[in-house]
C-alpha cells in the first residue's frame, strides 16, 4: 500500500492556462512585467542597469514559423531562480511593490498565444546563456515536468539580459498578430498601460520597443490645471484636480499574498511561513478634463505600481443606491459626450489574477471611492434627498464646476 499520494498535476493544466481569455496586449504586458520588475529590482539593489530596454518582436506575417519575442537587458537571473521563475504558482516579487502577482502570469501569457517557449538569460560576467525549454505538447505526451538545461554561445561575457521567444504559435493568435493594424493597437495599448512607466520609475526610464519603434508614453491631453470656477459658495475648483489621501496602515501576509481583516494579528491560515508585515496606504492621483468630448474616450484610468491595470472607467460615474446604479455623468450632452479623465494609484488594493480589474469586494476599493467621489451622489440635489452632507471629493467638486459641455453665461 501505498504511503504518500503524488498530487503533481497533470501537464495538460499548463495548456489550459493557455485557455484563459487574455487580450493579446496583455499577454505581451505580463512579460514586460517581469523585465520591469528586473530593472526595479536591480536598482533597488544598488547595481541600476544603465539604459534599461525593452525590445519585443512580433511576426508580421501568418507563417507556420512565426515567432515572438521579448529581450531585455536586465540584470539576469541566476539557474536555480530560472528554475523557479517559469514554474506555475511561483513567484519571487514582493506583490505590494512589484507588478508581479501570483506567479501565473507567464504560464497564462505564453500558453495562450503558443505551445513552445524558451527562456534563455545570462548575468554580467558569465560565460554563456543559460536556457529552458517548454513544449506544453511535449510534457503532455511525456507526462513529466523534467526538461534539460540549454546553453549557447555568449561572445561577449559583459552581457546581460533575458529572452523569452514563443514559437509553434496557435492559428488565431498568429493571424491576429500579422495584421498590422493589430500591431497599431498592442502600440496603442502599452503606450497608455505603461505610461507612468515609461515616463519615470524606481529603474530611470525605461525604453520600450516594439519591431524597432519605440513606444512613446500616451498622456491625456487634459486643460491646464491653473484653469479653475469660481463656485457660488466662494470656493476654486481647478481645471485638474489632484490628491494625495493617506490611508490606515494595513496587515499584510506576504506568504499568503493576502491581506488581513479587523484587527486579526495573524494569517487566517496559520502556515508556518506566513510572515505578516504592516503596510502604509495612500490614494493618490488626479482627475480633470480633456481638451475635447467623446462618447467613449474619457473615463478614469486606476494603476497599481505603475502599470495601468483598467484604462478608461466609467465605473465612478455611476451612483449605486443599492438596488440599481444611476449614470451620473454625462447627463447634459445630448450626444451622451464626456470629458473627464483621471489617473489613480491603487497599490494596494487586490486586482485579478489577470491583472484586468481591481476587486471590487475589496475595502480598498470602497476606501477610493469615498476619497475620489465621497460616499453620496454627485448630483447635489439627490445628495440632500439621500441625507448626505456636503462633499468636498475632487471629482464631486469637478462635476459642480465642469458638468456641462457648453456653460450657460
Amino acid at each position: 500500500m501505498t504511503q504518500e499520494f503524488d498530487l503533481t498535476p497533470d501537464a495538460r493544466v499548463l495548456q489550459m492556462l493557455g485557455e484563459i481569455n487574455l487580450h493579446q496586449w496583455r499577454c505581451i504586458a505580463e512579460l514586460i512585467d517581469n523585465s520591469i520588475d528586473g530593472f526595479v529590482g536591480a536598482a533597488r539593489s544598488g547595481v541600476p542597469i544603465e539604459h534599461p530596454e525593452i525590445t519585443i518582436t512580433i511576426p508580421t506575417s501568418n507563417k507556420s514559423d512565426a515567432r515572438l519575442s521579448i529581450r531585455d537587458n536586465g540584470p539576469g537571473m541566476a539557474i536555480d531562480v530560472l528554475e523557479r521563475a517559469v514554474r506555475a504558482g511561483w513567484s519571487g516579487n514582493n506583490p505590494l511593490t512589484n507588478l508581479g502577482l501570483f506567479g501565473m502570469g507567464f504560464n497564462i501569457a505564453t500558453a495562450r498565444l503558443g505551445t513552445v517557449t524558451e527562456v534563455w538569460t545570462t548575468c554580467a560576467g558569465e560565460p554563456e546563456w543559460v536556457g529552458v525549454r517548454i513544449d506544453l505538447e511535449g510534457l503532455r505526451a511525456s507526462q513529466s515536468y523534467k526538461t534539460p538545461r540549454q546553453t549557447r554561445v555568449k561572445p561577449d561575457h559583459s552581457q546581460h539580459g533575458t529572452e523569452i521567444i514563443i514559437t509553434k504559435l496557435k492559428p488565431d493568435q498568429r493571424a491576429y498578430l500579422a495584421r498590422s493594424a493589430n500591431l497599431g493597437t498592442i502600440r496603442k495599448n502599452l503606450a497608455r498601460a505603461y505610461s507612468a512607466i515609461l515616463r519615470e520609475s524606481e529603474a530611470g526610464r525605461i525604453r520600450l520597443k516594439v519591431n524597432g519603434t519605440k513606444v512613446e508614453p500616451r498622456r491625456h491631453c487634459h486643460w491646464d490645471p491653473d484653469r479653475s470656477v469660481e463656485l457660488s459658495d466662494g470656493s476654486v475648483v481647478h481645471a485638474v484636480e489632484r490628491f494625495n489621501v493617506a490611508l490606515a496602515p494595513r496587515r499584510y501576509c506576504t506568504h499568503c499574498m493576502r491581506a488581513l481583516s479587523g484587527d486579526d494579528e495573524q494569517c487566517p491560515s496559520g502556515g508556518p511561513n506566513c510572515v505578516i508585515v504592516s503596510t502604509e496606504r495612500r490614494v493618490k492621483g488626479w482627475v480633470g478634463l480633456k481638451r475635447y468630448l467623446h462618447k467613449s474616450d474619457f473615463g478614469i484610468d486606476f494603476i497599481r505600481n505603475g502599470r495601468k491595470i483598467e484604462i478608461g472607467s466609467k465605473d465612478l460615474f455611476a451612483w449605486n443606491n443599492g438596488d440599481n446604479a444611476e449614470i451620473e455623468y454625462p447627463i447634459d450632452d445630448p450626444r451622451s459626450r464626456g470629458r473627464f479623465v483621471g489617473e489613480v494609484h491603487l497599490d494596494h488594493c487586490r486586482v485579478s489574477y489577470t491583472k484586468d480589474r481591481f476587486e471590487r469586494d475589496d475595502p480598498s476599493w470602497d476606501e477610493m471611492v469615498r476619497v475620489v467621489r465621497g460616499e453620496g451622489p454627485l448630483r447635489p440635489q439627490a445628495a440632500k434627498q439621500s441625507g448626505f452632507d456636503s462633499n468636498m471629493s475632487p471629482l464631486y467638486k469637478l462635476l459642480q464646476a465642469f458638468r456641462r459641455s457648453s456653460p450657460q453665461g
